[in-house]
């Protein structure tokens, strides 16, 4: 990270500008009490070398660290005490973890090893977890660099993006809904796109977890009715999906709880029938919205099949603005069209995990499984990919779409 940085490289997310100092440097020292007290060279749960801090979200501090049992570097997420107080609350964190782990898919971060940290005399005892450390770059990033330059994403190019949410959450739905569905939470890599974070929203208790959104002003993702006393369910997730869209295709989003703002009155250009599929998405009322992430993927890949290119903006340049300030995206290529993801949901267990070219779960991971693995590069995955209508080339596809954004976005292409 270098001094004098108005976000973080990795995710995204902006820093106080409170914690800047007269020389325009961050103060090492807040930020070390932001990590919880952790700092580099701390070795946690008695295998975890902390290398560095990656970042920090609403839930919890991001670590870089090495595990010492297979030498090989992954991230560690401690979990914020405030949300987890009690030891009946940690453990249920990480019984959701335990199953997270059995998850095992192209578009999924792995979850490697769960666990606590003790308390000591002047910190609380803390839930962490590890999960697969990649070199990449967040949607809210992605986001950000389109708003840097004034643009706004085409439908053509936010059909792939949520193709490939939407087969994460279709193959994680085995086990429990998401939860905190954001761009935060979706990491751009060079061939594929990967969810983070499932298993850890809906073991949270609700009231902490409201608030701790609210603070980091990242509600504008959560249902209406998650808001209030309606358990995460898969249209809640729904509904994120809508606002993820929106917000790439006009830069706005909902104030949390309220009515989707027409994507029309910011680009007068996007066709009325995608203004239709994202306010459904996006509805206010459950019954309204999609049932299934593949039913909404296979929508929107319905519509950018039918809508010629100069039918969406490709590069509309717009004064970026939102309820609650924040603005979007750019550039991409369609490629092979999704699976009908809803019809996967029938797929026996054992059919999920036997797939060979992507790494089974298992309690320690290894180096391959880091980088470079076939879970993390788009070899061998179009063989392994689910067969369905329309389906050509695997969850690999958007490959070439993924790469031309993040270079476009760098002014390469």
């Amino acid at each position: 990270m270098q001094d004098g940085s108005e976000a973080c490289p990795a995710c995204g997310q902006r820093f106080d500008t409170g914690l800047r100092g007269k020389s325009g440097q961050y103060r090492r020292k807040t930020l070390e009490l932001d990590a919880g007290g952790i700092k580099s060279g701390d070795l946690l749960a008695g295998r975890y070398e902390i290398r560095g801090t990656i970042g920090n979200g609403p839930l919890g501090v991001v670590f870089r660290a090495r595990d010492r049992e297979v030498d090989v570097e992954v991230a560690l997420k401690v979990i914020a005490p405030n949300l987890l107080q009690s030891p009946e609350e940690r453990a249920e964190l990480l019984r959701s973890l335990k199953q997270a782990k059995r998850l095992s898919h192209p578009n999924l971060v792995r979850v490697y090893d769960a666990g606590q940290i003790e308390a000591t005399a002047t910190l609380p005892a803390r839930a962490f977890f590890t999960s697969q450390l990649l070199e990449g770059m967040s949607l809210r990033r992605v986001i950000q660099l389109r708003q840097e330059k004034g643009e706004v994403f085409s439908v053509h190019e936010t059909e792939p993006i949520l193709a490939q949410i939407a087969q994460a959450l279709e193959h994680a739905y085995r086990l429990s809904p998401h939860g905190d569905l954001k761009p935060e939470n979706v990491m751009v890599l060079p061939d594929l796109l990967k969810v983070m974070d499932f298993g850890v929203a809906t073991a949270i208790p609700r009231a902490p977890f409201l608030a701790a959104q609210r603070q980091r002003k990242a509600d504008a993702y959560i249902a209406p009715e998650v808001l209030g006393s309606h358990p995460f369910d898969q249209t809640s997730d729904m509904y994120a999906m809508g606002v993820i869209l929106g917000e790439m295709l006009a830069g706005v989003v909902p104030t949390s709880g309220s009515q989707p703002p027409e994507l029309r009155e910011r680009q007068r250009n996007i066709p009325t029938v995608v203004e239709a599929v994202y306010r459904r998405a996006a509805n206010p009322d459950p019954q309204v919205r999609y049932a299934t992430p593949g039913e909404f993927a296979s929508e929107m890949f319905s519509l950018a099949e039918g809508l010629p290119p100069k039918a969406s903006p490709p590069s509309s340049k717009v004064e970026v603005a939102s309820s609650d300030g924040k603005a979007a995206p750019g550039k991409l290529k369609r490629a092979s069209p999704p699976p009908k993801l809803a019809q996967t949901t029938e797929i026996p267990w054992a059919d999920l995990t036997s797939t060979p070219a992507v790494a089974q779960p298992k309690s320690n991971p290894r180096e391959g499984d880091i980088e470079g693995s076939p879970e993390t590069s788009s070899s061998g995955d179009d063989e392994a990919a689910p067969k369905g209508p329309g389906w050509s080339r695997g969850t690999g596809w958007p490959m070439v779409v993924v790469a031309t954004a993040l270079l476009g976005l760098t002014g390469l292409v």
